[in-house]
């Protein structure tokens, strides 16, 4: 018997695109020239705690597709597909709220769950999501902004996608968080 290949988990065409068209704004920013070959080894607490472009940068580059991926994974094996399309067929609403964004792995990880099963045909309904990334670093929220901006443009025949950005710490977020949830 010929053991099967493994399959790999990707990303959803829609998504790649997005996060390789935001590597592709990067490349043109001389602020984060060099991002890509960064040696993260022995400097990880600095780049975290970077509050450059460069230092965001990388960190997109470098951790985006463990988080993302991670995300994806509770979507699919802790939430789970019939629980997603239980809340979806009741409330064609969904609101992400992503503290901590990072340039949005959470929030492209539902995102890319919600386009799956509207491709799927499992959730006929149209779906409106809103989307509200906080993150105290302005560099980070400038990249959840790129990304968001790529997913609505390629989403649009899809799903309905809105976003906010916050830059905040929590709790101090708290106070934009409910202004754009009023909107």
């Amino acid at each position: 018997m010929t053991e099967q290949p493994p399959t790999y988990r990707r990303f959803h065409p829609i998504i790649a695109d997005a996060y390789t068209a935001v590597h592709e704004w990067l490349d043109g920013i001389e602020q984060a020239k060099g991002y890509k070959s960064i040696d993260p080894r022995g400097k990880w607490q600095k780049i975290l705690q970077g509050e450059d472009l460069k230092s965001v940068a990388f960190q997109y580059y470098y951790l985006f597709p463990t988080h993302y991926f991670k995300a994806a994974h509770i979507l699919e094996n802790v939430i789970g597909e019939d629980r997603l399309i239980s809340w979806l067929r009741h409330k064609q609403r969904l609101c992400i709220l992503d503290i901590g964004c990072g340039a949005g792995a959470g929030t492209a990880a539902c995102i890319e769950a919600i386009l799956t099963l509207k491709e799927q045909d499992k959730i006929p309904n149209d779906v409106k999501i809103f989307a509200i990334g906080v993150d105290p670093n302005k560099f980070s929220v400038l990249l959840y902004k790129q990304l968001m901006q790529k997913c609505q443009s390629y989403t649009l025949e899809t799903i309905g996608l809105d976003f906010k950005c916050v830059q905040s710490g929590f709790p101090e977020a708290t106070l934009g968080i409910i202004q754009n949830l009023k909107e």
